[in-house]
């Protein structure tokens, strides 16, 4: 809690909107991690495939492994990428810097939109995973549209 107290300004807008990504990217690293430790399907992969890792690793053991990888790189991906916003958010974001607002905008609808559907296709309209996305889109649609006028102006 300390490094998000550095984090704040003199505007009330743009810190609910700092605390708000700040909230995002701690979700984001904590899946990343839970990803990149296990490496391996979660229960709600597994009731959409119908198999658990261990059919799978029967049927094609290099599969699974590979399966692992992938969802191991993908966890570890999810932690660069939070990190990453963090130092954004607490360098140029803080001081109003507009190109980091832009990268949060693009980036943020490249990442969310696809995740909606993804984990809506996998999870259903009331999986954990896809209502946890429409959490964090909730609260990256409130963080941009407040933190707008403070930065442009």
């Amino acid at each position: 809690m300390g490094e998000l107290k550095k984090m704040l300004t003199e505007s009330k807008k743009l810190n609910i909107a700092i605390i708000l990504l700040f909230i995002i990217n701690i979700i984001g690293l904590l899946f990343g991690i839970t990803y990149a430790i296990l490496a391996t399907l979660m229960p709600y992969h597994q009731e959409f495939l119908g198999l658990t890792p261990s059919q799978i690793s029967n049927y094609n053991s290099r599969l699974m492994f590979f399966i692992g990888v992938l969802i191991r790189m993908s966890g570890l991906a999810g932690v660069i990428i939070a990190i990453t916003n963090l130092f954004i958010l607490n360098y140029s974001f803080r001081n109003k810097e507009k190109w980091s607002w832009k990268v949060f905008l693009i980036t943020g609808l490249i990442y969310d939109i696809p995740m909606l559907i993804v984990t809506y296709t996998i999870t259903g309209p009331v999986g954990g995973p896809f209502l946890i996305f429409c959490l964090v889109t909730a609260l990256f649609i409130i963080a941009m549209g407040i933190s707008y006028k403070e930065i442009f102006g």
